[in-house]
């Protein structure tokens, strides 16, 4: 892996922010061709295709990602929110629980988790999570928002 992997994966984001999806795949896939156990390069590949709506995409590029690297949290917490985006809202809990487990203090997760069981009508477990995403990060406002949602005002 040298200065061919890191210029393709630079270029690749670049085109990715700019939404020039073909591009960026363009040179992710010159990325993967350098080093084909990259896990970075799976998952800007899974991004590229979450921000483009391609979900199956997405999910088989996470799970490669994951496949080549079990800690990365950001692959599950993506992926998580695929699942969540689809009501399936267990197993996004699933892959968001994963994620804390990997890294404790991600609040973000412990939000998307608060908001699946808020949509599950479990409101006690969303008030739970909305409440330790806040313990974590204070100024979380989708967590405030869900709480004020859930009649407990903070």
């Amino acid at each position: 892996m040298g200065a061919d992997y890191n210029s393709s994966m630079q270029l690749g984001l670049i085109y990715q922010n700019q939404k020039d999806w073909e591009q960026a795949q363009r040179y992710f896939q010159q990325a993967l061709n350098t080093d084909p156990n990259s896990d970075e390069v799976y998952y800007a590949m899974g991004l590229l295709y979450q921000k483009r709506g391609d979900n199956t995409q997405a999910m088989a590029h996470y799970q490669k990602a994951i496949d080549l690297n079990a800690q990365h949290f950001l692959a599950y917490y993506n992926a998580g929110n695929i699942l969540a985006e689809e009501k399936k809202y267990a197993a996004a809990i699933d892959h968001f629980e994963i994620c804390i487990r990997l890294k404790e203090d991600f609040a973000k997760a412990y939000n998307r988790i608060g908001q699946c069981f808020q949509q599950m009508g479990n409101f006690e477990k969303a008030m739970e999570n909305y409440t330790k995403c806040l313990e974590i990060d204070p100024n979380f406002a989708l967590a405030k928002t869900g709480l004020t949602q859930l009649g407990n005002q903070e």
